[in-house]
Order: structure tokens, then C-alpha cells, then sequence
């Protein structure tokens, strides 16, 4: 428990027509040649060989109380980190509630805000121009008809996006940052690119940090902007998300196949510097056939800073991105993988609580009967010949009330209101 890993299956390339098929397919699709013989199936990352030989690396997760987030330890050295351990492998196909990191990845989100923070944040923008792409954050009255924002003034065509946000050219302190109280959302127009007010802006100019992801994702109401999610996602999965359904998975359309020779590694490579600029990335999925990927951030907070950073942007070349929340993966495997890192979050939590995970060291008297199968205590009543609860009787356990108290009632009721008040009050509070 605590240290799942991927063993991913690998495709094959037809040596024919040099198309790519899935791992399960015995024939090409595209020109129907056989499966060469002997062809690897499957890739065993460090931490599946290291499971294989019986050696243990000794990683496992745990929960931050404070963030509500995963991070690492060593049960043998104690050392502690955010990052994935490389040792530990690949992570599973589907982390669940919790982002796990990508294996031997090392963040440089506090390093990199640490360098930015010592600069004024700059105007991206002149405030002649910001009249069709920005947007007045804190006026979030939403429009049921129109399913969107008031406020929002960017339209949603297929058109490319007028201004970019590029990090390491416009993240730096605002009075946002000069607050002591700390709190507060992140800029909606920096990440798109058209902040006019600069150092001047109340909101943040920079990337989220690991104190900034646990604070903003306890409230699960609002995102990282400050807009209200709501119950149910969009038809067309655009919009601020759902809070029944949190997403940290984006689905990206509109790539292009053709400026790349290389079916995977390349455009994989290209993907993952323009979105890990926004935040860390666990996991990228690409679909060459449909020219489509999915790209799965360890914090949802991040998720939403790139949703809204890489809207209607381009890679390397011409392509017009379509970005939003993808659905939840059908894949059984990515259920069950699900359901095992969730399995893991809850563990990892009941841990941080002070709670032990092991077996009790008591056992049932041996005179001990089930109670009797119904849904209460009434139900119980009425199905017991004897009109008894199928309790077993605990009485001889405590010791007899005293005569002041039975005279004065179980709960001590004849006591004065004053003094039971006074009784009461510092029970509650002890």
C-alpha cells in the first residue's frame, strides 16, 4: 500500500507500411501484415523491475494535513519529499483524488517563483486593446442562458488567441504578494496573456506553489481565479468545472501530425514544454490517429492555469488548441487503477490522523451472538421473542450508580441550572 506502480503496454510498428498499432492488435489495421514475432508487449519501468526482483525500495506515500496533499517518505532513511521518487517507477494509468508527480521529476515551481518574486510583475498589455480578451475578475455573475460569466469578454471562436502568457517574461510580484494577511486568487487575464495593471494588480502574477495548491484546493467551490464551479460540467466540458467531479485531466484537440516525423516522442516532447510551464505534469496520453492528447497535472490548480494559458494557442507551429476537462477515463484498467490510488489516499489519510491501520488486540467474548439483521434498533424490538435488544448486556462492565444519583437522576438533572450550565460548558470544552 502506498507505492503502486505502471507496467504500460507498448505498441508496435508495422514494418510494412510503418503504422502504428495498439499492443493487443495480432494484425497492422492499416494493411492488414501480422505482428512480428518476438515483438516487446510490455515496459517495465524501475520500480516494476525493482517489485520483480524483491527488492524494496522503501518509498511510500503519505498526506500532508495542512495541504491536503501526497508527498514522500523513506521508511528507512526518513527522508521526505514532494517528488516522486525515481525508484518508485511510473505511476498508475489513473491517480484518482490525488496527484502523485511524475517519476524522478524534480519541481522547480519554489525555485523558479523565488527567482521571478525578486521583479515587479509588467503590464502584458496596453489597456486600449484588452477591450475583446479581457475579463473583469470579482464580477462573477453567471448567465444561465448564455452559460457564461458577464464578465467574461473573450469569445470562444476558432480563431488564434491575441495574446500569450510566457512565464519567464511576465511572473513577478504584485500587491497581491505585499498583502500580510496573504489569501487571495491568481490573475485570469495574466494567464491569458492581457493584464494592463501589472505591479498594480490585487491578483497574483506567477504559477502556484505547493502552499498556494493546498490552500485553494480546500475550497473545492471556486477555482484558483476566484470564479463559483458548479454541480455538473458543461455539454461541451469548456467553463470553470465541476465540484462533484474534480478534473486535474485536460483534454487537448486540434494537434497537428504532419511538421513531425516522429509519431510519439517529438510531439510528446513539444506538448509537455508548453504545458509543464504552467504547472507539474503527471502523465500525457497522446491519440496519434485522432490527433488528439490528454494531459493529466498532479494539482488540479495547475489544470486550470493552463486551461485557461493555452486556450486557442499554438505549439510550434500553426495548430489552434482546443482545451478543456476531459471525462473520466472508461478504461476498466484506469478504474481499477483509480480505485487503488484512492484506496491508498485514504489509508495515507487515516495514518495522518494519529489512527492505527493495524488489527485490534482484543477479541468478542465467546458467549458473544450477532444482533439480529435489521435496520434498528426498533426493528431489533420487535424480532427478539424475549422483546430484549440482541445486544449482549454490558452492565456488570460499570460500576453501580450512588444514591445521590439515583436520587438526582442519571444525567444529575436535579442540579442547579447554574452550576449544570457551568458542568456542561466545561465538558464541552475539555
Amino acid at each position: 500500500a502506498g507505492a503502486a506502480f505502471a507496467v504500460v503496454e507498448r505498441a508496435w510498428r508495422c514494418g510494412q507500411c510503418r503504422a502504428e498499432n495498439g499492443p493487443r492488435q495480432k494484425a497492422c489495421t492499416r494493411c492488414r501484415a501480422k505482428k512480428p514475432a518476438g515483438s516487446a508487449d510490455q515496459v517495465w519501468h524501475e520500480g516494476a523491475l525493482r517489485h520483480a526482483a524483491g527488492n524494496d525500495h522503501g518509498w511510500r506515500e503519505a498526506l500532508d494535513p495542512s495541504t491536503k496533499q501526497l508527498y514522500y517518505y523513506n521508511q528507512a532513511t526518513g527522508q521526505t519529499q514532494w517528488d516522486r521518487p525515481k525508484e518508485m517507477g511510473r505511476t498508475v494509468s489513473a491517480t484518482g483524488w490525488y496527484g502523485r508527480g511524475k517519476a524522478g521529476a524534480k519541481s522547480k515551481l519554489a525555485e523558479q517563483n523565488a527567482e521571478l518574486l525578486k521583479r515587479p510583475a509588467p503590464k502584458q498589455v496596453e489597456e486600449t486593446i484588452t477591450k475583446d480578451v479581457s475579463y473583469l475578475q470579482g464580477m462573477e455573475n453567471y448567465n444561465i442562458f448564455y452559460g457564461r460569466y458577464n464578465s467574461d469578454r473573450r469569445k470562444r471562436d476558432i480563431e488564434p488567441a491575441k495574446t500569450r502568457c510566457k512565464v519567464a517574461l511576465h511572473a513577478g510580484y504584485t500587491q497581491a504578494d505585499k498583502r500580510k494577511e496573504g489569501g487571495g486568487y491568481f490573475c485570469i487575464n495574466w494567464a491569458r496573456g492581457c493584464c494592463f495593471r501589472g505591479k498594480k494588480c490585487t491578483y497574483y502574477h506567477r504559477i502556484p506553489t505547493y502552499e498556494d495548491v493546498g490552500r485553494l484546493e480546500k475550497d473545492i467551490m471556486h477555482d484558483l481565479f476566484g470564479r463559483q464551479r458548479h454541480a455538473a460540467n458543461r455539454d461541451d466540458m469548456s467553463g470553470v468545472g465541476s465540484f462533484n467531479t474534480p478534473s486535474r485531466t485536460l483534454y487537448v484537440g486540434k494537434l497537428q501530425r504532419t511538421p513531425y516525423a516522429d509519431q510519439h516522442g517529438e510531439l510528446k516532447a513539444v506538448i509537455d514544454r508548453h504545458f509543464s510551464e504552467f504547472g507539474e505534469v503527471e502523465n500525457i496520453s497522446l491519440i496519434w490517429e485522432k490527433s488528439i492528447a490528454f494531459v493529466r497535472y498532479r494539482f488540479r490548480t495547475h489544470a486550470e492555469l493552463a486551461k485557461e494559458a493555452l486556450l486557442n494557442q499554438q505549439l510550434d507551429h500553426d495548430e489552434i488548441l482546443d482545451v478543456r476537462w476531459a471525462f473520466d477515463d472508461p478504461n476498466p484498467v484506469a478504474k481499477e487503477a483509480a480505485a487503488r490510488s484512492n484506496a491508498d489516499a485514504v489509508l495515507a489519510a487515516i495514518q495522518a490522523a494519529g489512527h492505527s491501520t493495524k488489527s485490534a488486540a482484543f477479541a468478542l467474548p465467546a458467549d458473544y451472538e450477532a444482533p439480529a439483521s435489521s435496520s434498528s434498533a426498533a426493528g431489533a424490538i420487535e424480532d427478539s421473542a424475549a422483546g430484549d435488544l440482541a445486544y449482549p448486556n454490558t452492565d456488570a462492565q460499570f460500576p453501580m450508580a450512588t444514591a445521590k444519583q439515583a436520587g438526582a437522576g442519571a444525567d444529575g438533572s436535579a442540579q442547579p441550572p447554574a452550576k449544570r450550565a457551568k458542568r456542561d460548558g466545561a465538558t464541552a470544552s475539555s
